[in-house]
């Protein structure tokens, strides 16, 4: 064989492993490593195979490869931005803005190196340098993404009129870019626009591309759009958190007076719950991922539940739909005030490691006189996040306190509501206990991050969804003590109103 088709095999190999890199990585590395076997030093295959790395979430094994490049060829600034992009997957931003500096070192104009700097500027808060480098990207290419992104800086610094510029400005460049329309749904529903909210969030189903299960998995073609439903059967599913599938149940009761069947596709955890519900017709469980469970019904059309506010055209509409269940019997705790408390949200949230919160916040009212504890906390406390893969455990230095666990009692949600319809108030993170408790309409103080979800908007400590819900914000990022300084205030306050009362009602008894 000649040494000139030697080369012609590489470069084909090389380039057929680029091609499959996108929608095959792993097609793409079973060619890298057979190149590599014939070339062992080739740095265009082991570039390629560090960003196959990269794309399968091998983030490890990425660095390694990535280190082994740069000492075969340290003038390519490609291999800075590639391991720069690996630190940055693994929380190691540090290390990211290191290697990502590197790279605009051997090539300062080039857009793409300074935007994805700004990103790592954003995740350790130096916003002032993230939004100076979106500008020198702009500099160099009028791109939407960078528009989107600077939008999405704006937005964690709470300066909404910029953001919805950006995101703006990305849509004229673009006018099908999801993202920024999807971020421009977030801004107008912290600004408390639901409509043009729920219109803009529409483009969800185009960007997240989880919902490809979900697209794939209804009939398109019966998708409800507004069509009269007198007499029809329609199937409602709810494509993201069971907290979002309560919250929006509250628009089937719409439906069933436009004279629908209504079917819900729902979780088995929430199945009983939602069976008591009056204007459900009928509930299935079905796995989209692994086809298992009940077959779909007869149906003529189908819809998602969040997307209803948008195709109902309407404000949104009372929140309480069950009435509060037989409650436990909690004679033991007759004499105290009896809180549920849940400190944690689900570990798959991708928001997890800022929403939740550590239990040994609660010390001060565990040790309230009259107050009592009850443990609602249904996920494990224990999480992994990427950086460093350390483990935290948002229950650690807590096994001293006393609180009642009411975890063995609840295998659902109706558990959980006739749980909760037994205390006198539930404390909580933002979890699907929230939209339990304000669907019953059961006292709920909800406990949030300097940033949000945009259902609870920027401001204020009520909200429109559930009028039993009580808002306490993070006054400043990361920040958790004075929200339960604030928690222990309003809950000194509201055991004194209690006693009251009570004294009042003692004296009235007395009195007749």
């Amino acid at each position: 064989m000649t040494e000139l088709n030697t080369n012609e095999i590489i470069d084909k190999a090389l380039e057929v492993a680029q091609r499959e890199l996108v929608g095959r990585p792993i097609y793409a590395e079973i060619i890298l490593k057979q190149l590599l076997k014939a070339s062992p030093g080739n740095s265009q295959a082991l570039q390629l195979l560090s960003i196959v790395k990269l794309k399968t979430g091998e983030f490890d094994e990425a660095i390694r490869i990535g280190e082994q490049i740069i000492e075969l060829d340290p003038e390519n600034p490609d291999n800075y931005n590639n391991l720069a992009l690996s630190h940055a997957n693994l929380d190691q931003f540090e290390k990211s803005i290191f290697y990502m500096n590197k790279a605009m070192e051997l090539r300062p104009n080039n857009f793409l190196f300074a935007n994805n700097l700004a990103l790592q500027y954003r995740q350790i808060h130096r916003y002032d340098l993230a939004i100076d480098l979106f500008n020198k990207a702009l500099e160099i290419k009028n791109a939407p993404e960078i528009w989107s992104n600077m939008g999405g800086v704006y937005g964690e610094l709470k300066n909404m009129e910029k953001a919805e510029e950006c995101f703006r400005t990305a849509i004229t460049l673009d006018p099908n870019f999801t993202a920024a329309h999807v971020d421009l749904s977030f801004v107008h529903h912290l600004k408390g626009d639901w409509k043009e909210g729920f219109k803009e969030y529409e483009w969800r189903f185009d960007y997240f591309k989880q919902l490809n299960f979900y697209k794939a998995a209804y009939n398109q073609g019966k998708r409800w759009n507004r069509e009269p439903l007198e007499g029809k059967r329609i199937l409602l599913y709810g494509e993201q958190g069971l907290g979002d599938q309560i919250q929006f149940l509250r628009y089937c009761k719409l439906l069933k007076d436009q004279g629908a069947y209504v079917i819900v596709h729902c979780s088995e955890l929430l199945r009983r719950l939602f069976d008591r519900c009056s204007f459900i017709d009928d509930t299935l469980v079905r796995d989209i991922f692994s086809g298992k469970g009940e077959e779909f019904p007869i149906h003529d059309y189908q819809c998602s539940l969040m997307s209803l506010p948008y195709l109902l055209d309407t404000e949104i509409v009372d929140g309480k739909i069950f009435e509060p269940l037989a409650t436990l019997n909690f004679k033991d705790y007759k004499e105290t005030f009896n809180i549920g408390i849940c400190w944690a949200g689900s570990a798959a949230h991708p928001h997890d490691a800022v929403r939740s919160t550590f239990l040994k916040y609660f010390q001060e009212i565990h040790d309230t006189p009259h107050v009592k504890l009850f443990n609602l906390q249904m996920c494990p406390t224990k999480r992994m996040f990427a950086n460093g893969k350390q483990i935290i455990d948002f229950a650690e230095e807590c096994d001293h306190l006393k609180i009642v666990d009411m975890t063995p009692m609840i295998q659902d949600f109706e558990d959980s509501a006739t749980v909760i319809s037994g205390l006198d108030l539930v404390i909580t993170v933002d979890t699907a206990l929230v939209h339990l408790a304000g669907s019953l309409g059961i006292p709920c103080w909800m406990m949030v991050p300097y940033n949000c979800d945009w259902r609870w908007k920027l401001t204020g400590d009520t909200t429109v969804w559930y009028d039993s819900i009580r808002i306490f914000r993070q006054p400043n990022p990361n920040d958790w003590q004075p929200v339960f300084e604030e928690l222990k205030k309003e809950l000194d306050a509201q055991i004194v109103l209690q006693n009251k009362r009570s004294q009042l009602l003692e004296t009235e008894v007395a009195r007749s």
